[in-house]
């Protein structure tokens, strides 16, 4: 602009600078919308530019509302942020400006800011136990707590014990008004080699999915975590997965709580089934107590086996008779509900000291002993006359016994009832179950050892089940306590895997409850 200006004697031409306006742009986040959490804080920078190069300050507004001015800024740019906590949902303009030591403002950077919040009003998880290809169900109900309509993207994982994740994939609500809620069901199928232990399940409420990356949108509204929601065990739930209660079963009986654990505990392990150690002194002055537990387990599709034996029955066979009459005159003094389901002796012949041992403390062959062969014969005797007292008392109780795995090895050969067999043999040709105590930590060593019986077993039609130690022994090879839970599991695994054709395999057993609980 030039202004001329005259005198009575001279002209003079002044040349005026105009000042230019700054301009202001967004520097983070350079999109000019986005979306936030409720209580979210986020930082929001403007950049100015002045072609002057007398930049001096900035001013910020939340939806119209002054909230900060600063004299941050000089020269021909620079940059100045501001901060802000958004604690309620809604939608929000935030507007930056720039001005220069002339007072001349720039037109306004601005951002669209959506706040949303939403909640996991429910989350129900898989409970219990849970085998390799079962179906895993679980429900979130959303709710939006917020004051926009929108949807929102749920996602669901579970937590598997080595700690990595089985993602589900995400899915998204309905277009949900404020307050309103919406129920999710996810269906999902547990891998084949799904990994045994305890799982936490994990639900997230997000603001968007990415269906290229399977990757969920921040921000996060809210997430839920249930730990030890569910329990993957091997096995066929069809099968026998027994639990053998010694010392704890006094316990158990005599503490409401304790039941309550026992059961919880068998459910979330996989177990259907107990050998539970019963007095008969017990069974006889206070039968209320085993009515009430065994009620409780029958609710929870848990099967109870009335345990007890000792070696010097090989010989007393009036005592062993006599338990056995007693269990079979409480369940015919009891509700079906309340009734044992079987009887499990665990007699261990071999235990007594007259059973005849080398130099090595292992058993002699019946073939090389006359004592043994003669003690074995009266065990075969003992359990006869054990079937026989079941068979005329006109009442359903599954007759099993506890056998070590030895019991088909060289030399125990026997004729008894003018039958020439195994000494396994002959028990399983007496018994409904024989439960076989194949007690190493080797799983080849378990099938390879267990083979006969099952082989037998299947022959005969009667059942075998295999028995797992993991109590603290001498011999560590004999038990799983130095190895854990998830090699247990492994064998149990294998195990399954080996002789799930073989019709006379019914399941396997882990001894024992006080041991297996703290593994």
């Amino acid at each position: 602009m030039i202004i001329i200006l005259v005198s009575a004697q001279t002209v003079y031409a002044i040349t005026a600078i105009q000042n230019t306006a700054p301009s202001a742009s967004r520097y983070d986040p350079n999109s000019s919308s986005l979306t936030l959490a409720a209580g979210q804080a986020r930082t929001f920078i403007v950049k100015g530019t002045d072609p002057d190069g007398n930049l001096r300050g900035t001013e910020w507004y939340l939806s119209g509302k002054h909230q900060s001015s600063r004299f941050a800024l000089s020269g021909p740019g620079g940059t100045d942020s501001w901060s802000y906590t958004f604690n309620t949902s809604g939608m929000y303009a935030i507007e930056a400006l720039v001005f220069d030591t002339q007072n001349a403002y720039s037109s306004p950077a601005l951002w669209t800011v959506q706040v949303d919040s939403a909640s996991i009003a429910s989350f129900n998880p898989p409970t219990g136990t849970k085998y390799p290809g079962n179906t895993l169900s679980s429900s979130v109900t959303v709710k939006n707590t917020g004051r926009n309509t929108r949807s929102y993207w749920v996602g669901l994982s579970y937590r598997k014990p080595d700690g990595t994740l089985y993602n589900i994939p995400a899915k998204q609500t309905n277009t949900l008004s404020p307050n309103s809620q919406q129920t999710l069901n996810f269906s999902w199928n547990l891998p084949p080699d799904a990994p045994y232990g305890s799982y936490n399940a994990i639900t997230s409420i997000w603001n968007g999915y990415n269906s290229n990356t399977s990757l969920m949108k921040s921000p996060k509204y809210g997430s839920k975590n249930i730990k030890d929601a569910f329990t993957v065990v091997s096995g066929n739930p069809k099968q026998m997965r027994a639990l053998f209660i010694w010392g704890a079963a006094s316990t158990v009986l005599d503490r409401s709580q304790e039941a309550d654990s026992l059961i919880q505990y068998s459910k979330e392990h996989g177990i259907n089934t107990l050998f539970f150690y019963t007095d008969i002194s017990r069974l006889s002055n206070s039968p209320s107590q085993f009515k009430s537990f065994i009620a409780r387990a029958h609710s929870n599709n848990i099967s109870v086996h009335a345990l007890n034996g000792e070696p010097a029955w090989t010989t007393d066979h009036q005592t062993a008779t006599n338990y056995v009459k007693a269990v079979i005159n409480y369940n015919k003094n009891s509700r079906t509900n309340e009734r044992f389901d079987g009887v499990c002796l665990d007699v261990e012949s071999y235990v007594l000291k007259s059973w005849e041992k080398d130099s090595n403390g292992d058993s002699l062959p019946l073939a090389k002993s006359s004592v043994n062969s003669n003690l074995a014969a009266q065990y075969l005797k003992l359990l006869s006359g054990i079937k026989n007292t079941i068979s005329s008392s006109g009442t359903a109780v599954t007759f099993g016994v506890d056998i070590p795995f030895w019991f088909d090895g060289n030399g125990f050969e026997l004729t008894y009832n003018k039958s020439n067999r195994l000494l396994s043999s002959h028990v399983q040709d007496i018994t409904d179950i024989t439960t076989i105590m194949d007690y190493t930590d080797n799983y080849n060593n378990a099938i390879a050892w267990a083979r006969y019986e099952i082989d037998y077993a299947t022959r005969i039609n009667k059942s075998a089940v295999i028995a797992f130690e993991t109590q603290k022994l001498d011999n560590p090879g004999s038990t799983f306590y130095e190895e854990g839970a998830a090699a247990l599991e492994n064998a149990i695994k294998q195990v399954n895997s080996s002789f799930s054709s073989k019709q006379g395999f019914r399941g396997v057993a882990i001894h024992s409850y006080e041991s297996y609980k703290y593994e």
